[in-house]
């Protein structure tokens, strides 16, 4: 958006307000100092694990890597029956509205007001079961939904590149340590929003 106007003016397309948004990340940025105060003394990591990962990678630095510019839908359902409707509605979307904006309407991910840009993520930093889905997809595809802690994920290709570049142990040691923290404190979020959200009543009058 170059400007103010242009914002409000494709907010304005999905019945949105610059108030509404603003109040979202207003939400947001309470929800996740919640989630952070309640659950950092929670987070656990396998350290040497990481170490041994890192120090693998740093081997074999001289391998090429894959890396992926990828999007996500993150969504929950009740059961399976809900779960096919639902992955039903977010594809009818996704051929109407195009991906990014069905994840600004469909996604619980907090990437959702990107458009669920997660952005560049080496091969070395997903897990097994999720590059097994996505290392054969060519820009522009879309995953099968995949059960993740949280809810189910639809990964789209934005664009992937190999990389070759020599790695600091430092360094890369602090950002696989940053996003599988950031992965727990979303699974965190998750679980404690579906246990408010079972245990609130709504009284009509």
């Amino acid at each position: 958006m170059k400007n103010e106007k242009e914002f409000k003016e494709y907010l304005s397309k999905y019945d949105l307000t610059i108030e509404y948004v603003k109040k979202k990340f207003e939400i947001e940025q309470v929800w996740n100092e919640l989630i952070f105060t309640k659950y950092n003394n929670q987070v656990n990591l396998d350290v040497e694990s990481i170490k041994k990962r890192v120090k693998q990678s740093l081997i074999n630095k001289k391998v090429k890597n894959k890396v992926f510019l990828l999007s996500e839908i993150l969504y929950q359902t009740d059961n399976k029956a809900d779960s096919k409707k639902k992955y039903n509605q977010i594809i009818s979307s996704i051929n109407k509205i195009g991906f990014n904006n069905t994840a600004n309407v469909f996604s619980i991910s907090d990437t959702s007001k990107f458009g669920g840009d997660i952005g560049w993520i080496n091969e070395r930093q997903l897990s097994k079961n999720i590059l097994e889905k996505i290392q054969n997809l060519k820009e522009g595809d879309i995953s099968e939904p995949l059960i993740v802690p949280g809810g189910t994920i639809i990964l789209k290709v934005e664009n992937t590149r190999i990389e070759e570049s020599d790695y600091n142990f430092e360094d890369e040691l602090k950002k696989i340590i940053a996003y599988e923290k950031n992965k727990q404190f979303n699974q965190f979020s998750s679980v404690y929003y579906n246990k408010i959200k079972f245990n609130s009543k709504i009284n009509e009058f």
